[in-house]
């Protein structure tokens, strides 16, 4: 199983600085809205620290898929690591189409804006990234969380994070 985990950092670019200096490689960097749904029957609420319906709109990627890509995302928590599971996932050309998908059941909820840089150091994927209503992140991806926790200590990392963006944000925009 693979952890991830997210953290604030003091700011991006002293953060990419000190990732290069380490010796990570650059590998694009990427722009993308996200647009969070919630179901349509108010009595089951869903945590979206566990669990949201996503609707991905790509401006900018080196990765390859379609322009929108919608997504079941199930998040389950051990010992501050976070482990993913997608039970759905489907590209679209359109979004009408990608919303016409989860119409019976979902509606929006709210959306935000993501602009990132992806590395990979060593075995780690890390993204640096500037999220709408958040302060910068980083998040790794690797086999095991000591691999993270090393790499948080080289980089002074804020504060770890043991929620969901869409939860971060759900809670912001609650306020």
């Amino acid at each position: 199983m693979t952890a991830e985990i997210r953290a604030y950092i003091l700011d991006i670019e002293s953060t990419i600085k000190k990732l290069e200096n380490l010796g990570a490689e650059f590998k694009g960097d990427y722009a993308f809205t996200d647009y969070i749904y919630k179901l349509k029957d108010d009595s089951k609420k869903i945590d979206l620290n566990n669990e949201f319906m996503r609707i991905r709109e790509y401006e900018k990627s080196q990765w390859t898929h379609k322009k929108y890509v919608l997504v079941h995302k199930l998040t389950r928590w051990k010992d501050g690591n976070r482990f993913i599971f997608v039970p759905l996932k489907k590209e679209f050309d359109k979004k009408q189409d990608a919303e016409k998908e989860i119409s019976n059941s979902y509606e929006l909820n709210f959306k935000f804006h993501k602009h990132g840089f992806e590395y990979w150091f060593k075995s780690l994927k890390i993204h640096v990234e500037e999220i709408e209503y958040l302060e910068p992140t980083i998040e790794v991806t690797a086999e095991d969380k000591e691999s993270i926790d090393n790499l948080f200590k080289k980089l002074d990392v804020s504060e770890t994070i043991f929620k969901s963006v869409p939860k971060l944000i759900e809670e912001k925009l609650n306020k």
